[in-house]
């Protein structure tokens, strides 16, 4: 008999997430030791074991995607930027920090700066069209007709020097 779609053969197998028993021991019994089997591959590379040195490289890489420290300032606003900067350098320089990781922060703060700035030019912007449409013009007093509508835009500057409406 042929599946349905979208049906395993077993529907009562494995859930979804569980692990292996055996993995799971073995993950017990490493992390018992883990300083003392890091410490031996380590001393492996050093001699030249090729195998143990692409082992360590791959656990070096294996660093990258995970949480990194950084004593980074408070960022409230852009001005607060450059200390943030003059951190993650130092960082770097000083080792506690990868280039790349360096970078991936650097990255982090200047997606600051941008969301900053898209949100201030938003307010900025409706602030200007709010003005444009609810405040009178500045020539007389208001009155409590309506406003005519807006004459078609052109080229031409006003003839009068003053400056176009919104």
């Amino acid at each position: 008999m042929p599946f349905k779609p979208g049906m395993s053969g077993n529907p009562a197998g494995r859930p979804p997430g569980s692990r292996n028993k055996s993995n799971i021991l073995l993950e017990s019994l490493v992390e018992k030791d883990l300083e003392a089997i890091m410490q031996r591959v380590n001393d492996l590379a050093k001699d030249g074991n090729l195998a143990a040195a692409k082992l360590c490289l791959n656990v070096i890489g294996a660093r990258r995607g995970r949480p990194v420290r950084c004593n980074l300032p408070e960022l409230k606003t852009p001005a607060d930027v450059l200390a943030a900067m003059r951190t993650i350098v130092s960082d770097v320089a000083s080792g506690e920090l990868t280039p790349v990781e360096g970078r991936d922060v650097s990255d982090l703060v200047q997606r600051f700066v941008q969301m900053y700035g898209n949100f201030y030019y938003d307010k900025r912007l409706q602030e200007v069209e709010r003005r444009c449409l609810i405040e009178p013009p500045s020539e007389g007093a208001p009155s409590s007709d309506p406003p005519s509508p807006e004459p078609e835009p052109t080229d031409e500057p006003p003839s009068d020097g003053s400056p176009p409406h919104c």
